[in-house]
């Protein structure tokens, strides 16, 4: 496991299955920084490197709505699981 994703309180299968989108697809070209450039989207941050850690990058995209779901939803898609297998569930606005 990525010592980055240890901090993120979620089950093993999800830190797997975002490890794999973070680390693994980012030498492919893409998956990390496009987590990053969401997280500056989403929290008005102007510098990537004021964000430390992909840990931090994805906890700050786990806080908003749109972005949680559209998240769990890319994992989902990519692994061919269901939302019930990764723990989490989708957002709703109350």
């Amino acid at each position: 496991m990525n010592i980055l994703l240890d901090s993120i309180d979620a089950p093993e299968e999800v830190k797997t299955v975002l490890e794999d989108m973070l680390v693994k697809r980012s030498e492919k070209g893409g998956m990390r920084s496009t987590f990053f450039a969401m997280c500056c989207e989403i929290f008005s941050i102007e510098d990537l490197s004021k964000i430390k850690d992909v840990a931090v990058a994805i906890e700050l995209l786990m806080t908003s709505f749109y972005f949680h779901n559209r998240i769990l939803s890319g994992c989902c898609q990519m692994h061919y699981i269901s939302q019930k297998q990764t723990g989490f569930s989708m957002l709703s606005r109350k």
